[in-house]
């Protein structure tokens, strides 16, 4: 009788799985390991970095109490304005410390410009320290006041306090100045746009402000300009300076009843923080005049045709005056360039060859027409305007400023010329027929 072999039963090794495991958790421990390690040596490295920084610190506070002390050993005359930036060995490096000092108007070290403002009676001494690895982190700053003692300041010194300030009317801190005359000095403005030049002999002397690529309230490169000192008085000056602006202006005449795009060779912009009102001119008639630079105030800019401030269709500002269409009003916004346009009263003018209505003659083409504003003229600006008729006897495009005017035509040797011509209407315009044929001689030049 046969036997049956039983199969063999294949099992894991009871002893092979638990090595497994423990492989595991040995990897699992030195991952942990290395983690707690380096966690361990950030923290280390954070903290050397937080104490170094620290030492930097302490070290940049008495350097700068080193330098208030230094300042208040300074003779009056030699620390009145000054200011100087040096580098200073400490125990870890290289330090950079700025030193300044400012005349103020009270012992609080406040700097104020405004009109009647009280004499500088102290200065605020200020130390800044720096270092190469500071990053984002505050400088070291220390400030204190040094009162001069009585007669410190001479009875022939005076004071000159600078306020400057944008065209929105908010102070600009930083701004650079430099005074030259009897003395020199220099020094920028606080926080509140102000800085006062203490201890100056009395005098005239030149003040600039160090602003490329600003101007002043009347468009013009910010440049020196003529201060005076007082003896035992503070004499307050006040400058607006910003970024300049513009207007693109565009011009529409009415003719046949029917607006149309028009021409003018000069217009006018001013704002009523401007000393004078500004003339921009071309050579010859544009459809669109420019005028930048223009200062950018709070309150708009207006705008007219013309050559003068006569040529002001509503100089008295009135609402609803019959010329406003001819005055145009932008906001003008540092380095930006504003839109307007303008309706120029028309001159309708027909030049005839005959002598009078009854024997009208035909129609003159090319007639010379020479305009002398009046206005102006009697204002002391010289603006003559030149024109050319048409197939039609007619000016082709015929908008003129606001103004008055002399008129002289010629054509064909012959010559006339009306005076007190206004043109003035926008509606319809000034009507005037020259006939030629009844003129003396001579040409319009």
């Amino acid at each position: 009788m046969g036997f049956a072999v039983p199969e063999k039963e294949t099992r894991r090794s009871p002893v092979s799985g638990q090595g497994g495991f423990a492989l595991i958790e040995v990897v699992v421990s030195a991952l942990i390991v290395v983690i707690l390690a380096s966690g361990t040596l950030f923290a280390l490295e954070a903290t050397q970095k937080s104490s170094a920084e620290e030492r930097h610190r302490a070290t940049a506070h008495g350097i700068a109490q080193e330098d208030q002390a230094r300042m208040r050993a300074f003779r009056i005359s030699s620390l009145s304005n000054y200011s100087a930036t040096r580098s200073v060995q400490g125990g870890d490096g290289t330090y950079s410390v700025s030193s300044r000092a400012d005349f103020v108007t009270d012992s609080t070290g406040t700097a104020s410009c405004e009109k009647n403002t009280a004499s500088p009676d102290y200065i605020r001494i200020t130390s800044q320290v720096t270092w190469p690895s500071i990053g984002e982190r505050p400088p070291v700053l220390l400030q204190s006041i040094v009162a001069p003692p009585n007669g410190a300041i001479a009875a022939n010194k005076g004071a000159l306090a600078v306020s400057v300030r944008g065209g929105d009317g908010q102070p600009i801190a930083g701004m650079g100045l430099t005074g030259t005359g009897p003395q020199t000095f220099s020094g920028e403005t606080s926080e509140n746009g102000c800085v006062i030049f203490g201890n100056l002999a009395v005098g005239n002397y030149t003040l600039t402000p160090n602003a490329p690529g600003l101007v002043n309230q009347d468009g013009q490169a910010a440049g020196g300009i003529t201060v005076g000192v007082v003896e035992l008085a503070t004499n307050t000056v006040a400058l607006q300076l910003d970024e300049p602006g513009g207007i693109d202006v565009s011009f529409t005449t009415r003719k046949d009843g029917q607006l149309i795009q028009s021409k003018a060779e000069s217009i006018v912009a001013f704002n009523t923080g401007m000393t004078a009102a500004k003339v921009f001119k071309v050579a010859s008639p544009a459809t669109v005049l420019s005028a930048q630079p223009l200062f950018p105030f709070a309150s708009p800019d207006s705008v007219y045709a013309g050559g003068c401030e006569a040529n002001n269709p509503n100089p008295d500002d009135i609402a609803g005056a019959p010329g406003d269409p001819a005055l145009a009003t932008a906001q003008i916004m540092a380095g930006q360039i504003a839109n307007a346009t303008i309706q120029l009263p028309a001159l309708n003018l027909t030049v005839r060859s005959g002598t009078g209505s009854g024997s009208p003659g035909s129609l003159v083409n090319g007639a010379t027409v020479v305009l002398t504003d009046t206005t102006c003229q009697a204002e002391g600006a010289t603006v003559i305007l030149r024109r050319t008729t048409d197939a039609t006897g007619r000016l082709a495009d015929p908008g003129l400023p606001w103004s008055t005017y002399s008129v002289c035509v010629s054509s064909g040797g012959k010559r006339s010329i009306t005076s007190n011509v206004q043109v003035k209407n926008l509606t319809t315009g000034t009507n005037l027929t020259v006939y030629l044929g009844a003129a003396a001689s001579g040409t319009c030049t």
